[in-house]
């Protein structure tokens, strides 16, 4: 049996602006415009993305049809992120830690 796939994380590792930053730039956005066309054909229903940063999600909005609907990422008592999750919720985007 085939099950659909309802959503889908984009999620590689990406250590911070380094000498690779405009490398990885670029292969995020690949990546998500390869996720969109999928969207756009029904193959999947969402996209989401997983460890990203405000700075990640502002340059995403630059050249995506279709927002994330979900960040998945780090959160708890001694590491909280107000300003990620102000900035989600903001822009309708679910927040999963």
């Amino acid at each position: 049996m085939n099950h659909p796939s309802y959503l889908y994380l984009e999620e590689r590792d990406y250590a911070g602006k380094d000498e690779a930053y405009d490398l990885n730039k670029r292969g995020r956005k690949e990546v998500w415009q390869k996720l969109e066309e999928y969207k756009d054909r029904g193959v999947i229903k969402s996209v989401g993305v997983s460890s990203y940063e405000v700075y990640h999600l502002i340059e995403l909005f630059e050249y995506a049809k279709h927002r994330p609907v979900m960040n998945q990422f780090e959160y708890h008592p001694y590491y909280n992120r107000p300003t990620l999750v102000k900035f989600c919720e903001r822009n309708g985007i679910f927040v999963q830690v």
